[in-house]
């Protein structure tokens, strides 16, 4: 936490998150890489990132060549529709050119692409036969990658790609061949691991999901801390969850058994119980969002 005042970082929306990244967010001028299997919560995280952006009067723009954007669950996750540049590119050279625009114009602040999974190259369109064509898109992004790596630390912009991974089934490639797939895991100064491990459910009924985010590469801080974030579904993350955990794990929040208790307010057994709590009560979360921050100005 010692640069935590000389790193330009822009906040991640997850108080917890920022916590373990020990700069207040996500340093700006860097590559980050956010993957991790289907509905992992990669897109609900960048779609908090840009919020944040917008609240300092930053600008950002969203290229999706998933075309899978809902502006209804943007709005929810507190993103700014009249203020978003958003792109829908047909190809991997539209995808990446656009990057290049924006970025030798100075002018975005943040830059997501969800996903680069999905980049289709423009050979794919003309092609009629059926063999495989993914090493041309791996080596287009390699030489663009090195070459806007410059270009991305003096614009000041930080530049989310998220990719799809499954965890669990492992890929070996050919690296011979195909060198050019690990050119996303060498530059990206700030890699991010997602994955699914609970659900959140109220009376019987699924109203979200737990999901842990691993730090997997980092040049500021130590790798492999691990963060739990709660995502409600329609509502995005449930930043009261981070504040009972947090508040736990400061031991702002002290418990008994399975009794929750926070000075001289009981907030009942379990959890849920404990956040619903909180939620119903903006007293007693801004009491304890203070204490948890003056704990942590401690701790650094």
């Amino acid at each position: 936490m010692e640069n935590s005042n000389q790193v330009n970082a822009i906040p991640s929306g997850s108080l917890l998150l920022d916590y373990a990244l020990r700069s207040g967010g996500i340093p700006r001028g860097i590559i980050c890489e956010i993957s991790g299997p289907v509905s992992s919560g990669k897109t609900t995280l960048c779609q908090h990132i840009i919020a944040e952006a917008q609240r300092q009067n930053n600008h950002c723009a969203f290229i999706d060549t998933d075309y899978m954007l809902d502006i209804r669950y943007a709005e929810r996750c507190g993103v700014n529709l009249d203020n978003l540049i958003a792109c829908h590119p047909q190809d991997s050279e539209q995808a990446l050119d656009m990057i290049r625009l924006f970025l030798q114009s100075k002018a975005i602040d943040v830059i997501v692409v969800d996903s680069i999974s999905s980049l289709i190259h423009k050979a794919e369109f003309e092609s009629t036969e059926n063999f495989d064509l993914n090493y041309l898109v791996d080596r287009q992004l390699s030489k663009f990658l090195r070459q806007s790596a410059s270009l991305i630390r003096k614009a000041n912009t930080l530049v989310i790609l998220t990719n799809r991974a499954d965890i669990r089934k492992p890929v070996y490639h050919k690296l011979k061949q195909n060198p050019n797939r690990l050119a996303l895991k060498l530059h990206a100064n700030l890699h991010l691991q997602m994955k699914r491990v609970d659900f959140i459910s109220i009376k019987d009924k699924i109203t979200g999901q737990k999901s842990r985010i691993t730090i997997v590469k980092s040049r500021l801080v130590p790798c492999f801390d691990c963060v739990d974030l709660d995502i409600m579904y329609n509502k995005g993350l449930r930043k009261t969850g981070e504040i009972f955990d947090l508040g736990l794990k400061l031991s702002v929040i002290q418990q008994k058994a399975s009794l929750f208790q926070y000075k001289d307010v009981d907030m009942g057994p379990g959890r849920e119980l404990a956040i619903q709590q909180i939620e119903n009560s903006p007293d007693l979360e801004e009491d304890l969002t203070q204490d948890i921050r003056q704990k942590l100005e401690i701790l650094c």
